[in-house]
């Protein structure tokens, strides 16, 4: 969700009033203006050069060892204050390392055919995942470069 003023959102309302058309519409048409005006091809992914593509595989590997330092962490401040953790909350991004184990687990089974969004989010759901760390997941991997979205279909890059 995106926040826009009062004002700029009535401006935009107007305007789409005026030409007959629908705020979304109107709001589309800028942020394509926006990105095209920077260069950014709106539809085709995003890509990170070949030196710096990550497999799924090692990209599973570093959210594990996040998660190993992010325990870590929590044992050494514990040891140097000498206090315990009294909640049985997760270190902060396990949930979204586990999300995103679990996207990939499912494109990469789903090989070549990918899988419709829908069929994604209730897989990723039926293993406990929310949708907010789902959506986080799919988001943090397609800026990665690891998966992609074409035409109403999830696909693991390289898939």
């Amino acid at each position: 969700m995106i926040y826009v003023s009062p004002d700029l959102h009535r401006e935009m309302k107007l305007v789409a009033l005026d030409e007959d058309r629908s705020a979304s519409d109107v709001y589309g048409e800028a942020v394509r203006a926006y990105l095209g005006s920077r260069g950014v091809r709106i539809g085709q992914a995003r890509r990170r050069p070949a030196a710096q593509q990550a497999t799924a595989a090692e990209l599973a590997e570093a959210i594990d060892r996040q998660g190993r330092r992010i325990e870590d962490l929590h044992a050494a401040v514990a040891a140097v204050t000498g206090s315990q953790r009294h909640d049985t909350q997760e270190p902060s991004g396990t949930k979204a390392a586990v999300a995103m184990k679990a996207v990939l687990a499912q494109l990469k089974a789903a090989g070549t055919d990918g899988m419709d969004g829908r069929d994604l989010s209730t897989a990723v759901y039926a293993a406990g995942i929310r949708s907010g760390a789902v959506d986080g997941a799919k988001t943090v991997l397609r800026a990665a470069g690891l998966i992609h979205f074409d035409a109403k279909r999830w696909y693991l890059d390289g898939a």
